[in-house]
């Protein structure tokens, strides 16, 4: 899968149980957010609309995963 580096808002909040197993063998989880919140994605879309992403204002950069229904790209003009 291609690296992306595309920025998103959110436009609602979603929120996992921290203490949830993570969903992949990679250890990855499902990526919270609130609305608002600048999204990075770093993995495109897959046909199902889930992709791999961090919050911008995470200085660790934790990927996790999320649906698209929950973010807007951002252009820029």
């Amino acid at each position: 899968m291609p690296v992306k580096n595309e920025m998103y808002l959110a436009i609602r909040d979603f929120n996992h149980m921290e203490d949830e197993p993570p969903i992949t063998d990679d250890n990855v989880n499902f990526l919270s957010f609130r609305e608002g919140e600048i999204i990075i994605v770093t993995h495109e879309m897959n046909e199902y609309g889930w992709f791999e992403g961090y919050r911008h204002n995470d200085p660790g950069r934790v990927c996790g995963l999320s649906h698209k229904s929950m973010i807007r790209r951002i252009l820029f003009k």
